[in-house]
């Protein structure tokens, strides 16, 4: 193995030192928040032992490039298709239609090497929801794996010019990479996260330290390695909020496991720290266990029905240790060694492996899907007269006012965000049966009000929505307002505090012209301005519900019981947490062109129980944590219907 040319212990503990806090942040380890950092300390002892390698064999005319791949799939790939099996054959067991479908596509991702692309278009690594993604960790492996592509022959051709050149161009690409990340960090949080152009930097600053190394040789100083030591400790315990990901914060760790690299040497306080005996024995399984603990725990999460006690989740990771031993000894130290295996045996099981994967993958794909109990892949308003980028056209202004209002007295305008668009299909249907005519202006994520915006400024949703108000203006139809008014207001996304807790981005807006205004006095004053001229009819704030409801359904009949008792929450949270949301809507209400639909009152029993349904005849409510299901949304638009609250009565009956 090209890592064992000049093998140190004391990486070995420096890996134990990446891999723990790992564990202990998914095992949900208060004191660790910060624990994620461990993959940038891998990236770093990553790019370092592969440069270094690289470098000497280059040096003694020993490299070859098909023997750097073989050493590195020898490395990955066996522990890996073992966790994949295993977590192949646990999802079947376990899991859903629709997770395993997910998890499938995840299992075609991990095998072809762009888990890292997978995951940035799915999730956040950060949400509830990732913590039942069983392959959710190969994104970093998907990292190494394309930087593997680039850096042999970056070394090659950088050795052919020159080591002071190689060197210049290593640090431009390392700084490049950074400022990218940075940028990418603010504007793009989630892809500068997973991909490799934004994270090319931390595997750059272990190269430019194999690179020192090289030249300089052996450098021991006790007070760089010790001030190196203590930067990764302060990352980790102190400034690693997982809510704020931000790449020049991440220089401390990233920067800290350099000077260990190249400070804590022969017998510095540091390095004889590193090379004690339990910490290198960790570090020699540092692989299995980083593969391991993160299926144990997701399929732990998909079994249960609530979140497991951290006292569970430290249990599963302390069973993981014999099982991360046994990988290593049986499965990744055999499969290094080319005496055991050869590199034809290997090959046939590397292909069987890949194509095997990659084909049970795609039939996953393929089979796997909505269950029987659910048709909420039919929630979606496919009609001609659902707008969702914009009114730029006249030309388009005018098509809409042609082919959707059919009724020279009774129109209707949906007005909102992805909450609207969920209205949007079943009002159109009974609005149809009346020959009546409905226009859905869409922008998800974005409060239908103009002159606001969440930070930074939603260049898209400010143009999309001053367009809609100034169609709106150019109408007499009547304006049905439906948002999640609590976000946007409040900003905080939804805990149940019965352990169903929301995450996503912080979604408060604010006036843009003068962020000190109040939001909801001016959204009061927009609207208010609106009915003088259209009649407006406002859908209150849909209970969230806080945990994915349909996700709890499927895994009560699944595990417990095939009849659902009813899923709920509490009605004084609602209130609580819709205190301003409220306050808003009961003063809007006072005026006399707007009305206001009491979706709560639907579905909260308000005066026995003091609980919101999350089901009904054990159904979902809901197709996620917040959004009505096609069921709820039925409820909503028939009950706006049969109280004539802005349909005439006439033209329903």
């Amino acid at each position: 193995m090209a890592t064992e040319l000049n093998h140190r212990d004391e990486i070995d503990g420096l890996r134990a030192l990446a891999v723990l806090p790992v564990v202990f942040f998914h095992a949900g380890v208060g004191w660790f928040d910060g624990g994620y950092l461990g993959v940038d300390i891998f990236f770093v002892i990553s790019g370092f032992l592969i440069t270094q390698n690289i470098l000497t064999e280059i040096d003694r005319g020993m490299f070859s490039v098909s023997r750097f791949y073989e050493r590195r799939a020898r490395r990955l790939l066996p522990a890996l298709y073992v966790v994949m099996l295993f977590s192949l054959l646990m999802a079947w067991l376990w899991m859903g239609p629709n997770q395993l479908q997910e998890f499938s596509s995840s299992l075609i991702a991990a095998n072809l090497f762009v888990s890292n692309v997978f995951y940035w278009r799915q999730s956040n690594y950060f949400a509830p929801a990732s913590e039942e993604m069983p392959l959710l960790h190969t994104w970093s492996l998907g990292v190494e794996e394309q930087y593997y592509l680039i850096i042999p022959f970056l070394l090659i051709v950088g050795c052919k010019l020159s080591r002071n050149g190689l060197l210049t161009t290593t640090a431009f690409l390392a700084v490049a990479s950074l400022f990218l990340s940075e940028w990418g960090a603010r504007n793009w949080p989630v892809a500068s996260f997973y991909l490799l152009p934004t994270r090319a930097w931390e595997l750059f600053a272990g190269s430019l330290a194999a690179l020192f190394v090289l030249r300089n040789r052996e450098v021991t100083h006790n007070l760089l390695s010790l001030a190196g030591g203590i930067m990764i400790v302060v990352a980790i315990f102190f400034i690693g909020d997982s809510e704020d990901f931000k790449s020049f914060r991440n220089l401390l760790p990233v920067v800290g496991t350099v000077m260990v690299l190249l400070f804590a040497r022969n017998e510095s306080i540091l390095a004889r720290f590193l090379r004690n005996r339990f910490l290198v024995s960790v570090g020699l399984i540092s692989y299995s266990l980083y593969l391991w603990h993160v299926p144990v725990l997701a399929f732990a999460r998909v079994r249960l029905l609530d979140e497991p006690s951290v006292l569970l989740k430290l249990t599963l990771c302390c069973l993981c240790v014999p099982i991360a031993w046994v990988s290593w000894a049986y499965i990744e130290r055999p499969f290094r060694n080319i005496q055991t295996i050869p590199t034809s045996r290997f090959l046939v099981l590397v292909l069987l492996g890949f194509f095997g994967f990659t084909l049970v993958g795609f039939i996953g794909v393929l089979r796997s899907g909505y269950s029987e109990h659910t048709d909420y892949e039919s929630w979606r308003d496919e009609s001609d007269c659902v707008v969702s980028s914009g009114l730029q056209s006249s030309i388009y202004r005018d098509k809409l006012l042609t082919e959707c209002f059919k009724n020279k007295n009774t129109n209707y305008i949906l007005l909102g965000d992805s909450h609207a668009a969920s209205l949007s299909k079943d009002l159109r249907i009974i609005l149809d049966e009346k020959d009546l005519g409905l226009i859905s202006l869409i922008d998800s994520g974005c409060l239908p009000v103009p002159g606001t915006s969440r930070q930074p400024l939603q260049g898209d949703c400010i143009r999309n929505k001053q367009q809609y108000w100034d169609f709106i203006k150019s109408t007499d139809a009547t304006v049905i307002i439906s948002a999640r008014w609590r976000l946007n207001i409040l900003g905080e996304r939804f805990n149940n505090q019965e352990g169903g807790e929301e995450y996503g981005k912080n979604g408060l807006n604010h006036v843009i012209d003068n962020s000190a205004l109040d939001l909801a006095s001016y959204i009061y004053r927009k609207i208010t301005e609106m009915s003088k001229s259209n009649k407006v009819v406002l859908v209150s704030q849909i209970p969230e519900a806080g945990w994915d409801v349909p996700g709890r359904v499927e895994k009560i009949r699944r595990f417990y019981s095939d009849r659902v008792s009813n899923i709920d929450t509490s009605y004084e949270l609602y209130k609580s947490e819709n205190r301003e949301v409220i306050r808003l809507l009961d003063k809007l209400e006072q005026e006399s062109g707007v009305s206001v639909v009491r979706v709560e009152e639907l579905v909260c029993d308000i005066e026995e129980t003091g609980r919101c349904a999350n089901t009904f005849d054990g159904q979902s409510l809901y197709r996620d944590n917040n959004h009505p299901s096609p069921l709820f949304t039925k409820i909503i638009v028939q009950k706006m219907a049969d109280d004539c609250l802005f349909l005439p009565c006439e033209a329903i009956e």
